[in-house]
């Protein structure tokens, strides 16, 4: 992924329970893994995926805002509706979206940050 947002970041997928970690460390080119508490830190559920959508077939990033089609289903990523899905129904401002979620069988309207939505 060609960007200057993320310059030297890898993004790894594993199961830290289950994966070998720390050879990763040794690996020529790996200055340090990113930690808490002695353990490799997660991102947030859903980041890579935002990213990767965000990227165009030139391989290039752009986070201009892939997310304000009216229709379009997208995945809450942060807060108390993180993992529901919900559809687009306008942009609201600069940084926030109204979609759609479903609640108990009906579609209440909800303002999200744009950042905490990914296309799904």
């Amino acid at each position: 992924m060609k960007s200057g947002y993320f310059p030297g970041y890898l993004f790894v997928s594993m199961d830290l329970d289950r994966d070998r970690w720390r050879p990763i460390e040794g690996t020529v080119g790996v200055l340090r893994i990113i930690k808490g508490a002695d353990r490799p830190l997660p991102v947030p559920a859903g980041l890579v995926e935002m990213l990767l959508s965000a990227t165009g077939p030139d391989g290039v990033l752009s986070l201009a805002d892939p997310v304000t089609k009216p229709g379009q289903e997208v995945r809450i990523t942060r807060g108390p509706f993180a993992d529901q899905l919900a559809v687009v129904e306008r942009s609201s401002g600069e940084d926030r979206v109204r979609v759609l979620l479903s609640v108990l069988g009906q579609r209440a309207p909800v303002e999200i940050v744009r950042h905490d939505l990914a296309v799904s």
